[in-house]
């Protein structure tokens, strides 16, 4: 579990907070954590954080400097060389970013590891013995999005991201 569904859960884990990266170590905002860890509670963390979202937002627009506020290009591909794991928090929990590269224009492989791939895991413990009714507010509740398992393989067609065969272990060709 990761994200709302871990902190109604009762464990103040927040990657933002544990691991300040970007500007999160400049702003001040409460993790909202549970006592339960029913449906209510974790509706109840998820709407919390939404209005912690809008107090760090309120904190950065403060501090923006003076002047123009758009980069006026950015990089179109970054060459990435050797290989890589960031994480980040999204609205439903930790995401995961594995990329290795050669240094070429693009990565050669590119994983991601959503938040909704951990909260459906706690499914096998919360759904046996409960009523049919209540299935779809514990469903709800868990905050997954199918489609980011679905997609993958398209996504990474259709970006060019793709593994070459000489680089396959175990593949010969």
């Amino acid at each position: 579990m990761l994200g709302p569904t871990l902190q109604a859960s009762g464990v103040p884990m927040d990657p933002r907070k544990d691991e300040p990266y970007e500007m999160y170590g400049e702003v001040e905002f409460d993790v909202p954590v549970g006592t339960r860890g029913d449906s209510y509670d974790r509706l109840w963390v998820l709407v919390e954080r939404v209005k912690q979202s809008c107090r760090i937002i309120e904190q950065c627009v403060d501090r923006l400097p003076p002047g123009p506020y758009r980069a006026e290009k950015l990089p179109k591909k970054l060459s990435i060389e050797g290989e890589t794991y960031v994480r980040t928090e999204n609205p439903l929990g930790l995401m995961g970013y594995y990329v290795v590269g050669d240094g070429g224009k693009q990565p050669y492989r590119l994983k991601m590891r959503t938040a909704s791939f951990s909260n459906v895991s706690v499914l096998p413990a919360l759904l046996p013995g409960q009523l049919v009714p209540d299935l779809i507010s514990i469903l709800g509740s868990i905050f997954f999005v199918v489609g980011t398992w679905t997609a993958e393989p398209d996504r990474r067609r259709r970006s060019g991201l793709h593994v070459h065969p000489r680089r396959c272990p175990g593949r010969s060709s």
